[in-house]
Order: C-alpha cells, then sequence, then structure tokens
C-alpha cells in the first residue's frame, strides 16, 4: 500500500537523521519526537492489517513496521513485542523466505535487545525454531530474495 510505503520512508528518514552525528545543530528532533504520531500508524499497520488480514501479504506494510518499531516509545514497544514478534513469524510460515519478513524481524530483533527486553528470552525457543526451518529452506540461487532473507538469516 501506499500509506505504509510512505510511512515506512517516513520512519528510515527520522532514523537517518537521529542517526547522522553530523545533523547535532537540532537536538528537539528526537524518537520521542514522533511518538504520538508514530504509536497511531503503527496501531493502524499491524492492528488492521497484520492482525486482522495475515493471509494478505503486504511488503511495504512489512517493511514499515520495521521501520515503526524502531521509533515507538519503549513501554508501548514493550507491550507489542510479544504480539509484533510471533506476527512476524507467522508470515514465515505463509510465506517462506522473504526477504522483508526477515529484514522487518531484524530491525525488530535489533531493537528489542537495544531496550533490553525481558522477555525476549521466553520467546527465544519460537524464534529460533522459525529461523531453523527458514535456514533449513531449498533455495533456488536464480531467485535473489529468497537468497538474500537466507544469508540475513
Amino acid at each position: 500500500s501506499a500509506f505504509a510505503s510512505a510511512m515506512g520512508s517516513f520512519s528510515k528518514s527520522i532514523l537517518i537523521y537521529i542517526g547522522n552525528s553530523e545533523t547535532d545543530e537540532d537536538l528537539t528532533i528526537t524518537r520521542k519526537s514522533f511518538s504520538d504520531e508514530i504509536t497511531i500508524i503503527y496501531n493502524l499497520l499491524f492492528q488492521a492489517w497484520l492482525e486482522k488480514e495475515p493471509s494478505k501479504f503486504n511488503i511495504p506494510t512489512v517493511e514499515a513496521l520495521g521501520y515503526i518499531s524502531n521509533l515507538l516509545p519503549k513501554d508501548k514497544l514493550e507491550e507489542e513485542l510479544p504480539k509484533l514478534i510471533p506476527g512476524i513469524l507467522t508470515l514465515y510460515e505463509k510465506h517462506e523466505g522473504h526477504f522483508s519478513i526477515t529484514e522487518c524481524l531484524c530491525r525488530v530483533l535489533e531493537i528489542a535487545t537495544e531496550i533490553r527486553f525481558a522477555r525476549l528470552k521466553t520467546m527465544m525457543d519460537n524464534l529460533l525454531s522459525s529461523l531453523h526451518q527458514q535456514i533449513c529452506l531449498s533455495v533456488d540461487l536464480s531467485k535473489h530474495l529468497p537468497t538474500r532473507s537466507q544469508i540475513a538469516i
């Protein structure tokens, strides 16, 4: 969807701006600056799409969720991670080896590790099992995205 793609690009741009050490000129722009808007966007994309229509695989939405989750306030992220990570893993069952899923999962796990999400340890068995299944898939080397996904895992 165009909306998801635009919000993913917007979130990615914010993360790049915040992460760029050369842009220290404006210290008023932080992750918190966009927390209300990002929470609304996350709720719209995750709850309206991933929870209600997981069979409709929408690449821009998956990609956007990876960036948006990095901008969520810590308390909201901790609340959502127990639903978000299994939701992403469920996509692997229907769309094996898709790079967008792996990329999104990677971003979500990076932020979960960064904030020291305590319940991540309890999710490891399910997470590792899903990733093991993905890495053991037979991949057609002529197809670029499944190959990239397997390398990323």
